[in-house]
């Protein structure tokens, strides 16, 4: 995880270091994509996050439904 962060913010510094050197196409394209792949990482994270809390959260009613039915 902590590689694919460093790779993005590489990504990221070389867009903007081609921005410097007017190379536009390629630093919004570097940019761009650095920014992408951390937004999708992020919404991915949090949908499984979520899925994972809804999990744990049937898993614990079943659970007490069924120790109250003993």
């Amino acid at each position: 995880m902590i590689l694919g962060f460093l790779v993005c913010v590489l990504a990221i510094l070389a867009g903007t270091y081609a921005l410097m050197k007017g190379r536009n196409g390629f630093g919004i394209a570097a940019i761009i994509g650095g920014l992408a792949s951390l937004t999708t990482a992020f919404i991915y994270g949090k949908s499984e996050q979520k899925k994972d809390l809804e999990r744990r959260r049937q898993a614990i009613t079943e659970a007490a439904r069924h120790a109250t039915n003993r």
